[in-house]
């Protein structure tokens, strides 16, 4: 239940991640954002995608970018890249006063007051800058331990690898790029956007040529005791966001059912044109064993759900993204998805409304599907 220990012990979580402070409104005095208008939508010649939300009096100004197709599956070197840019924004003589990198999905975030918008995507765009002349691959991007080579792999499989390292070049080219921003005046956010997003950049609009990439491999040889293995759960691509979520929470908490010796670990990537979940299953032993382990406990990784376990799976699958979505920066990252593909545009509140009402006809369909 709601009491005075259970706010201060959310607020202890969610300050961290966003700056500010906490505003907690109790009814009768309530604000419902149901009708509230969603996010406006500003698409460059260039191939950048933004969604601008606009509220007025929120007191900070935030922005959001993320790349849109990314070759590593589990974000980490992307987020590394993204770390470059962070590196390079607060080096700058006039930095933004909060930047922060995550991971799943790889993004960055920057806050600033609401009159300094303009000033932040100027010195983003300043950034960004200094950051894409660095074509050198990211750190591990082509060897690495036995679980990034399989992800590698995977996303050869997928149609992501691209056929090229991972590199700032690549990765934060124009075209790749989505951003999110909440702002107190749309009109005027778009407007620092298209200033600032359309200056001549012939080195990264022109046209570029790649290898071709070969068929996708599907094992490969890596040093250490490790073995790994990747099994792509393909949904059907108009599963819905919140149904997709909760599977994946289903599935993380069986992990011990499917390599009891071992790790598993559930991806939820974003990969144009697919929806899909991976589960990674890492084991300090052959490969053979890794295959015999999976198979044996797959009936069981993959049973019907009963009403208890999808009501936990439910409550904190929503209670993650109550925090995650919320605040002017919780805004913002579900802007950048928006403007991604990879979501569409929900309240908080409608989201989470969707993810407690996943129904459980649904989830043991899709379960018995794999």
């Amino acid at each position: 239940g709601l009491t005075t220990q259970t706010v201060r012990r959310a607020a202890s979580s969610w300050l961290p991640q966003h700056p500010g402070n906490v505003v907690v409104t109790l009814p009768p005095r309530s604000f419902n954002p149901r009708f509230a208008s969603p996010p406006v939508m500003v698409q460059l010649e260039s191939g950048l995608t933004a969604a601008v939300l606009e509220r007025s009096g929120a007191p900070l100004a935030s922005l959001c970018m993320r790349p849109v197709v990314v070759p590593d599956l589990d974000e980490e070197l992307a987020a590394t890249v993204l770390a470059r840019v962070a590196r390079e924004l607060r080096e700058l003589e006039q930095r933004p006063g909060w930047v922060r990198v995550d991971s799943r999905p790889a993004q960055i975030l920057l806050a600033a007051p609401t009159d300094q918008f303009s000033e932040l995507v100027e010195v983003l765009r300043a950034a960004l800058a200094q950051a894409e002349e660095d074509r050198r691959p990211a750190a591990m991007a082509e060897g690495g331990t036995a679980r990034r080579r399989a992800l590698r792999l995977m996303a050869g499989i997928l149609g992501v690898a691209e056929g090229s390292s991972l590199s700032p070049a690549t990765l934060l080219r124009t075209g790749n790029l989505s951003l999110g921003v909440v702002a107190e005046d749309a009109e005027a956010a778009s407007d620092a956007i298209h200033k600032f997003w359309t200056a001549d950049r012939p080195m990264l609009d022109s046209a570029t040529v790649g290898p071709v990439a070969p068929v996708p491999r599907t094992r490969e040889a890596a040093a250490g005791d490790d073995s790994v293995l990747v099994t792509a759960l393909e949904l059907s691509i108009t599963t819905d966001e919140a149904q997709a979520l909760v599977l994946a929470e289903i599935l993380a908490a069986r992990g011990a059912a499917l390599l009891r010796e071992g790790s598993v670990e559930i991806l939820n990537p974003f990969v144009p044109g697919h929806r899909v979940l991976l589960v990674v299953a890492s084991a300090a032993a052959t490969m053979d064993t890794v295959e015999t382990s999976v198979a044996e406990g797959w009936s069981e990784f993959t049973r019907s759900t009963t009403e208890e376990e999808l009501a936990e799976a439910r409550r904190r699958v929503a209670g993650t993204l109550a925090g995650t979505w919320s605040g002017a920066t919780g805004r913002a990252c579900r802007c950048a998805a928006v403007a991604s593909g990879a979501v569409q545009w929900r309240t908080s509140t409608d989201l989470e409304m969707a993810i407690l009402s996943v129904p459980i006809e649904v989830a043991n369909a899709t379960l018995q599907s794999f």
